[in-house]
């Protein structure tokens, strides 16, 4: 259970990181910063 959990964690901050890097406006960057 915890290992489900752990993973489905990292995909989130994947998923950060990746619309950090590649958005193309402020708008996806802070919203990148906030979650």
């Amino acid at each position: 259970m915890f290992a489900i959990a752990a993973i489905a964690i990292l995909i989130a901050m994947a998923l950060t990181l990746v619309r950090l890097f590649s958005g193309p406006t402020l708008y996806d960057r802070v919203l990148a910063v906030n979650a």
